[in-house]
């Protein structure tokens, strides 16, 4: 039997924030030229979805207690409500031998933002493709000559625009943080663009791991920051930067922007080593509620550092809860800290193992997202179960940020499966509602690398609903052991709350793709039902207006041919013609070449199988 296993544990911290030691420069950022956008052809995809529903519900289960790590127990409850899968595609794939970074953002108005490590797509508000281009294409007025990675967008729903931040080069001299604005919420609108060095400080290091969030006044750019890398297994840590920036001069595309750039060490006077930095720092945005001009931050020690005079090592049961106490020009403007604990240790995670020997590093226990919504923090990071060793989620609540601050974590892990890269939303209906979804993905040693999620309600947790499975290992290079991405995103629609976006990788033909699901916690929900969503001859959205996707049932495998006709049977296009594996397969393409009208598309086996499907497009 599969088990979940989770630790609910509490420590009440020092009552205060105190003073700690910061080194701050402020500066400007200059608009760059802008870029015009083009509109490339997307091909059409071909994949295959087996063994959609695998079975991850568990009973209760238990584990033995262990006086360092503390006890874990769990069970899962039907009662808890789980969103029904309205729609779930493939994004654009980038072919690169990398990891995906995957993030998404969706505005009010419904248009979408999709981003991996080489790519950016735009979506209409019914999930059809307005267009996909590079990151290089995108930022290519910046005249930045080196490659663009890990990209992130986040949607500020107060002020109804897009921010997006994606870093270059790999070295102290070649390094820069690419910060860019929309000027509305339709991302084919213009953009403004402005860059910081990754070297700000000219210290000869490099900023590597951006985190974003607004407050109701700012932008706040966390990075980690390395020395240059003698090995891809070398990495000489410097500590943790955080830019705060004025997001108002950004969305107004004004020449300068005004930020400062903060270089924070804890010295708060705990007994802990000197060489201590915050690892990774994660900025807590705005749940459904917009804060400010206050800021928090929360921290983990990721491998912990061994003090070079004392020889101590810091514990992995370290919180840091960090606050910005207003705008970066502030007269009164400080940064405090608060020492945390939570008797649930953490650590970096083992290799998680893929079927036919190959296995995915889960690479940081940093904490990968962070919110606050009723005055609650809720956080959750990669961690090492150490009472199964599996990869697992810290999930943890901070009550009472600025009083007692009560922190309660959850240790969320499986016997049998690894899980990893979380991403928070929240989804409560009212003040006292504390409602939070968690996406992740997952792998074992019988299941591809997928994706799924898992609802928190108040104390009670739902069964898993997976939202796609792998369907083949991620084997990129020629080591066994693979990266496996770097986090996942997962945000709610804010005008509609009941709506959620999702974006994940999962294993495909030895590469790692990007999937996108749309999920609904509606009660008069029309969307796929959750044990069905591949359902066979399923055509949608229909009417569509940009992007078509078909998902078909097909015995045995057959190459099959995809072709178009208009409503009077005259052939307007054979698509493509590829392989179909026995299950459910599921076909999607563009439809930006084709007049307003009536068309079927006929798939067609060369072992016998046929089906027809009709599109009725809408320009």
């Amino acid at each position: 039997m599969k088990t979940i296993l989770i630790s609910i544990l509490i420590f009440i911290s020092i009552p205060l924030f105190s003073q700690i030691n910061v080194t701050t420069k402020r500066s400007f950022a200059k608009k760059e030229s802008k870029t015009s956008t083009d509109k490339p052809d997307y091909m059409p995809v071909l994949i295959n979805n087996p063994n959609l529903n695998a079975n991850f519900q568990s009973e209760k289960g238990s584990i033995q207690e262990h006086d360092y790590y503390g006890e874990s127990k769990f069970s899962t409850s039907k009662e808890v409500e789980l969103p029904f899968i309205m729609a779930g595609f493939q994004d654009a794939y980038d072919g690169y031998s990398v990891p995906n970074d995957n993030t998404i953002a969706v505005s009010n108005s419904g248009y979408m933002i999709t981003m991996r490590n080489s790519k950016i797509s735009f979506y209409n508000d019914t999930l059809g493709l307005i267009q996909t281009q590079s990151l290089d294409s995108f930022t290519e007025s910046l005249g930045l000559p080196h490659d663009k990675y890990d990209p992130r967008v986040i949607y500020d729903y107060d002020q109804d625009r897009f921010v997006v931040v994606m870093l270059s080069g790999f070295n102290y001299s070649t390094n820069d943080i690419i910060v860019c604005f929309s000027s509305s919420d339709n991302p084919e609108d213009e953009w403004f663009f402005y860059t910081i060095s990754g070297n700000f400080l000219d210290d000869e290091t490099w900023s590597d791991f951006p985190i974003i969030a607004v407050n109701s006044e700012e932008l706040f750019i966390t990075v980690t920051n390395f020395a240059d890398m003698t090995s891809f297994n070398s990495w000489d840590f410097y500590g943790c930067r955080i830019i705060q920036m004025d997001k108002f001069a950004g969305y107004n595309g004004e020449e300068n922007i005004g930020f400062a750039y903060h270089v924070v060490d804890p010295g708060f006077n705990q007994p802990l080593p000197s060489v201590i930095y915050y690892y990774n720092v994660a900025p807590v945005r705005p749940g459904k509620t917009m804060y400010g001009p206050q800021m928090y931050f929360v921290s983990t020690l990721d491998c912990p550092y061994q003090d070079i005079e004392t020889q101590e090592w810091p514990s992995n049961d370290t919180l840091f809860l960090v606050k910005f106490s207003g705008k970066y020009d502030s007269e009164d403007f400080e940064i405090t800290s608060k020492y945390l604990q939570t008797e649930i240790s953490y650590g970096l995670s083992h290799e998680t193992p893929q079927p036919s020997g190959h296995a995915l590093k889960t690479n940081y226990n940093t904490i990968k997202d962070a919110l606050i919504e009723n005055d609650i923090i809720h956080f959750v990071l990669n961690s090492i179960d150490y009472n199964n060793s599996r990869a697992g989620i810290l999930y943890g609540r901070i009550t009472d940020p600025d009083g007692e601050s009560t922190v309660e974590s959850d240790m969320i892990s499986f016997d049998t499966l690894g899980i990893a890269f979380p991403s928070i939303a929240f989804v409560g209906k009212n003040s006292v509602d504390q409602k939070i979804i968690i996406g992740f993905n997952y792998a074992s040693e019988e299941l591809y690398p997928g994706n799924a999620c898992i609802v928190y309600d108040n104390g009670n947790y739902s069964d898993i609903l997976v939202l796609k499975p792998g369907v083949g290992v991620m084997n990129m290079t020629a080591s066994n052991t693979e990266r496996w991405g770097d986090f996942t995103t997962i945000q709610q629609r804010y005008n509609n709350p009941e709506i959620v976006y999702f974006t994940g990788s999962y294993g495909s033909a030895g590469k790692t793709r990007t999937w996108v699901s749309q999920l609904s916690f509606g009660e008069n929900n029309q969307g796929f039902d959750n044990n069905n969503f591949y359902s066979p001859a399923n055509v949608y959205p229909n009417p569509v207006s940009d992007f078509i996707i078909v998902n078909f049932d097909i015995p045995t495998y057959q190459i099959c041919t995809f072709t178009l006709y208009d409503i009077n049977g005259k052939l307007i296009h054979e698509i493509i013609r590829d392989k179909a594996k026995p299950g459910i397969n599921q076909f999607s393409f563009s439809i930006k070449a084709l007049s307003q009208g009536t068309y079927i598309l006929n798939i067609s086996g060369d072992k016998g199988y046929k089906s027809e499907h009709k599109i009725i497009v809408q320009n």
